[in-house]
């Protein structure tokens, strides 16, 4: 039987949503350790209109920035909206003088609050390093991963489902149609969803351990996720339903056609 819970939030989500966000964030970084963060947020499926968009960005544009700047490292430089061929959103970006200030929080990513900001989930966020050799400069990508918090996460996981295991022998069909009817709102609601996080260099890449990289144009890739693409492959599709990701290690996420998931704690990139 489906967690209820979830059952509930995504009824929730869609009835709230009826679309998804596609989320961009660039890091470039050039040799000096300064740079640009750009974060681009479209808004896809969703019934927003012009007015409300520019309400948006205008809002944005004159907030006050101090806290939230300094809490990530970076300085607000502007905003703007902005239409592709998947839906129109906004793009912000950010100046930072230091790479090595920077703390790219999970929240950030998806367009909200900055990284300590106290609003639940993890609060670490990724963190750089930066310095030079010779004439070459190397940066580094520290990701936070979690390992001990999800093996336990995991344990009582699995006591539960064993201890609830007797209980849902005896549910009917009507459970069932519960289940897939949840599991086809999730599809529709994520299959147009993708959160992608991307560090430029200010060069070619000379030498990486980056899993996906492209050292002509300088790009690395921590992460380039197409939920649809999940949706879309049953073994992974049961894994993200029943477990809210938990289950799902970035090695199989990877093999999925079309994403990209960076699993090492620390990534360096000499430019």
């Amino acid at each position: 039987m489906v967690n209820r819970h979830i059952l509930l939030l995504v009824a929730a989500l869609a009835f709230l949503l009826s679309g998804c966000l596609d989320a961009e964030t660039v890091i470039d970084v050039k040799k000096d350790g300064s740079g640009e963060m750009s974060l681009t947020v479209l808004f896809v499926g969703m019934p927003i209109t012009e007015e409300d968009l520019k309400k948006t960005v205008e809002e944005e544009k004159n907030k006050d920035h101090g806290a939230e700047d300094a809490a990530t490292g970076v300085r607000f430089k502007s905003v703007e909206q902005v239409k592709t061929d998947k839906g129109v959103g906004m793009r912000t970006v950010y100046v930072f003088d230091d790479i090595r200030n920077v703390k790219l929080g999970k929240d950030r990513v998806f367009g909200g609050a900055p990284a300590d900001s106290g609003q639940g989930g993890d609060k670490r966020p990724i963190t750089f390093g930066f310095e030079r050799s010779g004439d070459n400069a190397v940066l580094t990508v520290n990701l936070p991963q979690d390992k001990d918090k999800k093996k336990a996460a995991a344990k009582e996981e699995g006591k539960a489902a064993k201890d609830g295991a007797a209980a849902q022998t005896g549910e009917t069909a009507k459970s069932d149609a519960e289940t897939e009817t949840a599991k086809a709102m999730m599809k529709t609601m994520f299959e147009k969803m993708r959160i992608s996080v991307v560090v430029k260099v200010g060069g070619k890449i000379v030498k990486t351990n980056a899993r996906h990289a492209k050292a002509a144009e300088g790009l690395v890739t921590i992460m380039d996720i197409d939920f649809g693409k999940i949706v879309n492959d049953e073994k992974q599709f049961e894994k993200f339903f029943n477990g809210a990701g938990k289950d799902m290690n970035p090695e199989e996420i990877s093999k999925i056609e079309g994403v990209k998931f960076e699993n090492q704690e620390v990534v360096k990139v000499e430019f």
